[in-house]
C-alpha cells in the first residue's frame, strides 16, 4: 500500500504540471484563455504562458489568445514575440485593436520611463535597449523614437573607447563602409530615429531642428539645410535657424546665399559676436571691405581679445586705407601677440602713411627681427 501511495503521489504531481495538464486538458483556444486567466489571477504567469502556447498550437486562429500571449511575452522581455502576437490578434479580429493598443501603450510608457531614467544615469546601453523595445511594442509612439535618437546622440559624446566598444559589440559597423569615427556611426543611427519621428509628426519642429544639427555636425550642410528650411517654413522669424542656414551656405562655399541671410539678420536686429564674425568672413571673401569692417567691429565689441577678429578688422580697414582706425587694432594685436609678423608689417605701412616715421621705423625693425624682408 505504501508503494502504491507513492506512485499515486508521483502521478498527481506529473498530471498537475502545467505542460502535461495543458496537453491533456486544453481542447481549444477558448478553454486555454479561460484557464490562463485563472493562472494569472494567482500570479502564475509561467503556467499561463504554457497553457496559452498550447492553446495556440491546437487552435491557432483563436484571436483572444494573442493579446494575453503578447502581454506575457512582454513580461518575459521577449518583445519581438510580443509584437508578433499583438499583430496576429488584430489580424484575426480587428475588434481587438483597442485592447491590443492599450496593452502596447501600457508597456511602451513603462519602457520609456525606464529608458529616460537610464539616460539620466548615463547608462546609454540600457537606455538604447529599452527605447528600442518601446519602438517595437508601439511603433506609432513618437516619444520612443525621439528618445532613442537622443540616446544615440548622448552616447556618441561618451569616452572614445566606450563608444568604439559599443559600436563593435552591437554590430553597428557596416561591412565595406568607409572608415569613420565610432561617434559618427552612433550619430547616423540617431538620424534614422529622428526621421522616423518626423514621419509620425511632420510638424514637429524640435525634432527637425535636432536632425538638422546632427547633419550639420556630421559635415553634411546640404542635408542640414533641408530641415532648417522646413523649420523656417513653420517659424519664419526664428533667427537662430536663419543663422544656422547661413552657416551651412558658408561651409558649402555659397557666399551669395550666405550673404543674403546675414544681411537680413544684420538689418533686423542684433547678432552675436560669433555670427558677426561669420558675416565678416563672407564680406571679406566678397571684398566688401566696409561690410567686413561693420561685422568685425561687432565681433570685437563682444570679444575684445579675439585675435582673429582683430586681424580681420585690421585687414578691412587697411584695404579702405583707414590707417588711423587700423593702427589701434594693430597695436592691440601685437600687444596680445608680440610675434605677429603680419601685424608689425601693417603697422609699418599705416604709420608711414600718417607721417609717423619714428614709429614706422621701430615697427620695421621689429618686423625684420621676426623674419620679414626689407
Amino acid at each position: 500500500m505504501k508503494r502504491i501511495f507513492c506512485l499515486s503521489i508521483a502521478f498527481i504531481v506529473l498530471a498537475s504540471s502545467p505542460s502535461a495538464w495543458a496537453q491533456e486538458q486544453i481542447r481549444n483556444g477558448k478553454l486555454a484563455v479561460t484557464s490562463a486567466k485563472v493562472r494569472l489571477k494567482y500570479k502564475k504567469e509561467d503556467e499561463a504562458l504554457v497553457i496559452l502556447e498550447e492553446g495556440r498550437r491546437i487552435d491557432p486562429n483563436h484571436a483572444e489568445l494573442y493579446p494575453l500571449l503578447g502581454s506575457l511575452y512582454i513580461m518575459k522581455g521577449e518583445y519581438m514575440k510580443a509584437d508578433s502576437a499583438f499583430d496576429k490578434a488584430v489580424a484575426l479580429d480587428p475588434k481587438l485593436e483597442k485592447e491590443v493598443t492599450d496593452a502596447r501603450k501600457a508597456e511602451w510608457s513603462s519602457l520609456i520611463n525606464r529608458g529616460v531614467n537610464a539616460m539620466e544615469s548615463e547608462d546609454y546601453d540600457q537606455a538604447i535597449s529599452l527605447m528600442n523595445h518601446a519602438t517595437l511594442i508601439y511603433p506609432e509612439g513618437v516619444e520612443a523614437h525621439i528618445n532613442l535618437a537622443a540616446a544615440h546622440v548622448n552616447a556618441s559624446q561618451k569616452e572614445e573607447e566606450w563608444v568604439r566598444e559599443y559600436v563593435k559589440t552591437h554590430g553597428l559597423e557596416k561591412p565595406g563602409a568607409p572608415e569613420s569615427p565610432a561617434s559618427s556611426i552612433l550619430l547616423r543611427e540617431s538620424i534614422l530615429h529622428f526621421r522616423k519621428a518626423i514621419e509620425i509628426e511632420p510638424a514637429n519642429t524640435d525634432v527637425k531642428l535636432d536632425l538638422a544639427r546632427v547633419y550639420d555636425y556630421l559635415g553634411k550642410p546640404d542635408s542640414a539645410r533641408v530641415y532648417y528650411q522646413e523649420v523656417l517654413q513653420l517659424q519664419p522669424e526664428n533667427r537662430s535657424v536663419k543663422e544656422a542656414m547661413a552657416n551651412c551656405y558658408l561651409r558649402e562655399g555659397n557666399l551669395e546665399s550666405a550673404h543674403t541671410i546675414y544681411s537680413e539678420l544684420m538689418a533686423t536686429g542684433e547678432v552675436s559676436p560669433d555670427v558677426a564674425f561669420n558675416i565678416g568672413v563672407v564680406e571679406l571673401q566678397l571684398k566688401d571691405w566696409e561690410g567686413a569692417e561693420r561685422a568685425f567691429e561687432l565681433t570685437v565689441k563682444g570679444k575684445p581679445d579675439d585675435l582673429e577678429a582683430l586681424e580681420n578688422l585690421s585687414i578691412s580697414l587697411m584695404e579702405q586705407k583707414k590707417y588711423d582706425k587700423a593702427i589701434p587694432q594693430l597695436e592691440k594685436i601685437v600687444a596680445l601677440n608680440e610675434r605677429n609678423q603680419g601685424a608689425w608689417g601693417s603697422l609699418v605701412v599705416a604709420y608711414a602713411q600718417l607721417g609717423m616715421n619714428d614709429k614706422a621705423s621701430q615697427a620695421h625693425e621689429k618686423y625684420k627681427m621676426l623674419g620679414g624682408g626689407e
